[in-house]
């Protein structure tokens, strides 16, 4: 596994100059999946999963976060918002080879949320 995580990122950093991508495409996102949770005030509620996430700025130069966002999706495509994330991943800038750890929660008025496997950064935030 160490061995084949170790040739991604390798296959990842070879490819063609990341210099001034967007920060999108110049960011590695590491997502592990953590706790399943419920959160209910009077007759509302909501379905919660939580990840720990690790950013790493894979381009040559300092790249800006500020118009990014962490989304969560399904093995179906299914997007989740992202309802809680730790201060660490909300830096607006990383420099080159920096990274930043912390834990993100989405959710969801079902548990559809449950079945969210990949955490991407996005720029196409709501």
């Amino acid at each position: 596994m160490k061995n084949a995580m170790a040739l991604t990122l390798a296959g990842l950093l070879a490819a063609p100059s990341l210099g001034f991508a967007a920060a999108p495409d110049a960011v590695m996102v590491f997502a592990r999946q953590g706790d399943k949770g419920s959160v209910s005030v009077g007759d509302k509620h909501f379905r919660t999963q939580a990840f720990k996430v690790r950013l790493v700025n894979a381009a040559k130069s300092e790249i800006s976060l500020k118009n990014s966002c962490l989304v969560a999706l399904s093995a179906a495509g299914q997007s989740f918002r992202l309802d809680t994330v730790d201060e660490e991943l909300t830096a607006e800038t990383l420099k080159p080879g920096a990274s930043v750890e912390g834990d993100a929660i989405f959710a969801s008025e079902d548990d559809a949320v449950y079945g969210a496997s990949l955490v991407r950064l996005s720029d196409r935030c709501k």
